[in-house]
């Protein structure tokens, strides 16, 4: 497992096995490439301009918020299912994107969540491949322009979730297809 964050953890948390952020302070970026079968991005900002791998079992979550909890949940198909909760901070809207992916991920499963206000929640025009992909911009806005491929050549296709106050894909692709159905 990955983590890289720019927020607060506790001690108890820390040494609880527990993954509770707060008081996220500063960017999180990625320029890089980051291989592991967990990875996790947390910060007031979060930004992959690189490649995130972490195979078709793996997850890739990138959170930006105040108060971002990771916990994982077991699944019949054996491998864990990660629930990502942003608290948000609606108080002001920040500048800026909270999550960007201009860069490659792919994963099992991908989570882009964006919890507080920002002027951007969140925009891919990067490239995201996976099973089961989310981009959760709660009360922001959520754009993309890049791809997202929850496809199957040999069965059928994963899941994939815009969600926020605003969703607009401009230009980008969405597939979701399968050879038995999507």
């Amino acid at each position: 497992q990955f983590f890289a964050a720019a927020a607060h953890i506790s001690d108890s948390d820390f040494l609880g096995g527990v993954n509770h952020f707060t008081g996220a302070s500063g960017p999180v970026m990625n320029y890089g490439t980051i291989n592991a079968s967990q990875v996790h991005l947390v910060g007031l900002t979060v930004g992959n301009f690189g490649e995130i791998v972490a195979g078709p079992g793996g997850v890739v979550t990138m959170t930006s918020g105040n108060d971002v909890y990771i916990g994982t949940v077991d699944s019949p198909a054996a491998s864990p299912h990660v629930l990502v909760k942003v608290s948000a901070d609606t108080s002001v809207t920040k500048a800026g994107t909270g999550v960007t992916n201009s860069g490659k991920i792919t994963a099992g499963q991908i989570s882009l969540g964006a919890g507080d206000l920002y002027a951007a929640g969140i925009y891919n025009n990067g490239s995201l491949k996976g099973a089961q992909i989310t981009l959760n911009s709660g009360q922001n806005t959520n754009i993309n322009t890049g791809t997202i491929d929850a496809s199957s050549a040999t069965g059928k296709g994963g899941s994939v979730q815009l969600l926020g106050k605003d969703v607009g894909v401009d230009g980008g692709t969405v597939n979701a297809s399968g050879a038995t159905g999507g």
